[in-house]
Order: C-alpha cells, then sequence, then structure tokens
C-alpha cells in the first residue's frame, strides 16, 4: 500500500460513517412518526410487527454505527501518528489538511499562505517524504 492509499483510507472509513449515520438518523425519523395504540381495542398486529423491526434495524445499525466510528478514531489516531514523525512540519501540515480534515486544495493554500501551484508541488513531496516514513515502519 502506498503512502496516498494509506491516507485515503481514512476518507473512505468517513464516508461509511457517514452513510451510516444518515440511514440512522432516517430510520429514526421513519420510528417516530409511527405510533402504536394502546386503548385496549383489540387490533391486528400489522404496526407493531413493523416498529419492532424497525427497532430491529436501528438497533443493528446504531451498532454498526458505533464499531465504524471506533475504527474512524483508531485510524485517524495512527495516521496523525506516522505524519508526526515527518521531518518538514509542512508536509504535515498540508497532509493532515488534505486527508484528515478534507480540505481543498484552494483552502490549504489560503491557510498556508502559498499558490495552488505550490501547494501541489509540496503535497507531492510531502507524500514522497511519507512513503518513506511508512517504508521504514514496514523493515
Amino acid at each position: 500500500m502506498n503512502a496516498k492509499d494509506y491516507l485515503l483510507e481514512y476518507k473512505r472509513i468517513d464516508a461509511r460513517v457517514r452513510i451510516l449515520q444518515a440511514e440512522v438518523e432516517k430510520l429514526r425519523t421513519d420510528a417516530e412518526g409511527m405510533s402504536i395504540n394502546l386503548d385496549g381495542m383489540p387490533r391486528s398486529s400489522g404496526k407493531s410487527d413493523k416498529i419492532a423491526r424497525l427497532a430491529i434495524q436501528l438497533a443493528s445499525y446504531e451498532t454498526q454505527l458505533t464499531d465504524e466510528l471506533s475504527h474512524l478514531w483508531s485510524k485517524r489516531m495512527e495516521i496523525v501518528n506516522e505524519l508526526s514523525k515527518l521531518k518538514e512540519a509542512k508536509h504535515f501540515t498540508i497532509l493532515h489538511a488534505r486527508y484528515i480534515e478534507g480540505k481543498t486544495w484552494e483552502h490549504i493554500a489560503v491557510d498556508m499562505d502559498i499558490t495552488w501551484r505550490h501547494c501541489y508541488r509540496l503535497h507531492g513531496s510531502a507524500l514522497a517524504e511519507f512513503e518513506k516514513v511508512l517504508r521504514n515502519e514496514i523493515l
């Protein structure tokens, strides 16, 4: 796995977390829209079955979400730890901003007070240095 793929893994986990968060929110909204009538009158159990299935599905998604969030934070800590081994502070800054914070090239360039073109070149040298850091970890 090269340096860029290693860093992009965080974005992939983050995307899964966002999808699960949206699903949990949708299920909660659907569950809030349903109600059970407890007036003691006999009725079919169709609605309560739907609510039970929704509750089970919601619990399952929430468990998955908790697991993915834990994985996301572990990966974030791992990446930041590896990035901290970079010798150049600018390299740390640009890789952290791009892959952990998810900033655009334009925002990174403005934040670092450099041109967009220089930002892109600096990113290339930062990835090359980070590749060396990762190779030393493997060896």
